[in-house]
């Protein structure tokens, strides 16, 4: 679908900081941190690699582009894992890459591979996510997010996805 026209929502560019903050807990080793969740959904490639490599489908699932920093990088295993694929353009959200990252949040066990670029999935993974789970994702420069869902994390999420543009992420990548 190289060059498709894909709408959905996109973040106003006015509203770039007020998303870049981090929502949980911020570090280089989250191993620690997971060991009571019950689930995690994992959202980029070195997450997904690290998710896929220590908890694996029956505890987690990931959500990659096969990028980090807009460059390609080693596509994290997939193997045990259900891969669905999706479009979704950078700073965006389509409505398959919604409910993907959504069923990622709820069920253990699925990949979700996008075309385009995973940057804004953690938000609808954490709207949907159950209470007593984790999201996951990555922050460049910074290490890794790990966020503790409970019913604030989702109403939050919930509220961020509300400021996003709809109809405006039609674009080509």
């Amino acid at each position: 679908m190289k060059g498709a026209l894909v709408a959905g929502l996109r973040l106003p560019p006015e509203l770039r900081r007020f998303f870049a903050s981090p929502r949980g807990v911020v570090t280089a080793r989250p191993e620690g941190l997971l060991a009571e969740a019950r689930m995690a959904a994992c959202v980029g490639d070195y997450v997904s690699r690290f998710c896929s490599g220590i908890l694996g489908p029956a505890r987690s699932s990931i959500i990659y582009d096969g990028r980090t920093r807009r460059g390609p990088t080693r596509t994290p295993e997939a193997h045990g894992y259900r891969v669905v694929r999706v479009v979704n353009p950078p700073g965006g959200l389509t409505p398959a890459a919604v409910a993907a990252s959504c069923r990622a949040a709820r069920a253990p066990g699925l990949a979700v591979e996008v075309e385009g670029e995973e940057d804004m999935m953690a938000l609808p993974a954490m709207a949907c996510a159950r209470p007593g789970s984790v999201v996951l994702y990555g922050l460049p420069g910074r290490g890794t997010v790990v966020v503790f869902v409970d019913e604030g994390v989702g109403m939050d999420a919930c509220e961020r996805l509300l400021h996003l543009e709809p109809g405006a992420a039609a674009q080509t990548f």
